[in-house]
């Protein structure tokens, strides 16, 4: 396995920055963000799946950066949930007026769209995709799915954590109805299995790569 120069993580979300460093750590000298570099960012994440967001997000942004490029799309699914379109699971609100939103409006809206919803009809679960991009080529990318859990229906303010505002909302039965902010370290690993599964893919993929 080579060590390789530099990767930009094409977030400003501290929970995907903490996550994506952790699996790239090992394959390069150098981890840069969008917090640290000068870069357009003016790219609507459109696509019909998370992998064609990341991937879209991945080639842009390594268009502009001189080396690899990491870019992330996720989303919650919602069965039961009518008009709720998953890949827009973030910008679910700005997209009605192109204004950004806090999380607590996000969580306060959402509960309002899911107030009639009962029981088994709360279910959701998470799904994540991931792109690895240079001189505008997708290298590599992949789709998982994640944890399951249910809606709450309402949450605790002093949970919230910036970057992972749905965890606020979301209940795990598989480990006694905990609040994902109340799991054990072991818990949070399963409930995180999204990343344990972009971990597997990416490494796989980083270990083999002939620079």
């Amino acid at each position: 396995m080579s060590i390789m120069s530099q990767i930009l993580i094409a977030s400003k979300n501290p929970h995907k920055i903490e996550k994506l460093s952790g699996i790239v750590s090992p394959y390069f000298q150098q981890i840069q963000t969008l917090k640290d570099i000068q870069i357009k960012d003016e790219l609507d994440e459109v696509g019909n799946s998370f992998e064609e967001i990341a991937r879209n997000k991945a080639k842009y942004f390594s268009l502009q950066y001189p080396n690899f490029v990491i870019a992330t799309d996720g989303g919650m699914t919602i069965p039961a949930l009518e008009n709720w379109n998953p890949l827009y699971t973030r910008r679910f609100l700005s997209s009605l007026d192109k204004t950004d939103k806090t999380d607590f409006q996000r969580m306060d809206e959402l509960l309002e769209r899911t107030k009639d919803l009962q029981g088994q009809d709360r279910f959701m679960q998470w799904k994540e995709a991931v792109a690895i991009a240079k001189n505008g080529e997708v290298l590599f990318s992949i789709e998982v799915e994640g944890s399951y859990g249910i809606l709450q229906t309402e949450y605790d303010k002093n949970k919230y954590k910036q970057g992972i505002w749905l965890c606020t909302l979301w209940s795990h039965p598989q480990f006694g109805n905990k609040n994902f902010f109340d799991l054990s370290p072991e818990e949070v690993k399963q409930s995180e299995i999204s990343w344990e599964r972009i971990n597997t893919g990416v490494s796989k993929f980083l270990s083999t790569f002939e620079v």
